[in-house]
């Protein structure tokens, strides 16, 4: 008896843990590409880092993956028993149903003690903890969001290309400001430019130079007759990009979800 039960506790975990890390890494796949493989890609992100915010996210794709790799696990396990015609061996030697299951509700309790931690301290904590050293990451580096020949969405309401970059210096500035339909409401081009991270107000701060704009019509901003309503030239122009717009404020104290 002892013996069966080992064999039906140890395919038990072997398949589930086997479900849970297939679906970890689903899960955290698509969260790194979503977040933080486009910062490695472009440059902003060290790979040391890159490792750790991983590492971070974890816990929290955990949280989803345990129920779900539990779940294919224990049905993998009986159908196999199944197929195989080792439930009904062991039905035909005298084992109730009970004594069958008992290994596999084993692995479920031990699923449920660690889904209740992991879902209620270390998910949200690590969750929060990633977000908020991708935020310190970001911070630390503010102006790497500026890549050059890449359309740079990252700033809410603004869209900004730029076709060169020297150290702070900027060449072929191009920058779009979206209304609340994502339609574009004002055009800005200039020559170059420059930028700096303002610390105190937590923002970047463009300052553009010999450039030309032109504000579209409120109302239709798509119709291209009333496009120049409003029509400048400009030596010097500055805007301020926050960054707590883009990380959502996560730097400051929240409760755990």
């Amino acid at each position: 008896m002892r013996l069966l039960n080992r064999y039906i506790l140890f395919s038990t975990l072997g398949a589930v843990s086997g479900a849970i890390g297939l679906f970890v890494f689903v899960l955290l796949a698509g969260n790194a590409l979503r977040d933080v493989i486009s910062l490695l890609a472009g440059g902003r992100l060290s790979l040391g880092l890159f490792v750790e915010l991983l590492l971070l996210l974890l816990p929290y794709v955990i949280a989803y993956a345990l129920p779900m790799g539990t779940l294919t696990g224990v049905l993998i396990v009986l159908g196999r028993l199944s197929a195989q015609q080792e439930l009904t061996a062991m039905k035909a030697a005298g084992l109730s149903l009970r004594q069958l299951a008992a290994p596999i509700l084993f692995v479920a309790l031990l699923g449920v003690v660690f889904t209740i931690l992991t879902n209620s301290y270390y998910a949200p904590k690590s969750r929060t903890q990633y977000r908020r050293v991708l935020a310190q990451v970001i911070r630390d580096n503010p102006l790497n969001f500026l890549q050059p020949r890449t359309f740079i969405q990252e700033f809410p309401g603004y869209i900004l290309y730029i076709s060169e970059r020297s150290g702070q210096e900027l060449r072929n500035f191009w920058i779009w400001e979206l209304d609340e339909a994502q339609r574009v409401s004002v055009f800005i081009r200039a020559r170059k430019g420059r930028f700096a991270y303002d610390p105190q107000q937590d923002a970047i701060i463009l300052t553009l130079l010999e450039g030309t704009g032109e504000k579209r019509s409120a109302k239709d901003p798509e119709n291209f007759q009333k496009t120049r309503l409003l029509t400048l030239n400009f030596e010097e122009l500055s805007i301020r990009l926050s960054l707590a717009k883009i990380l959502d404020k996560v730097t400051k104290r929240k409760r755990l979800s």
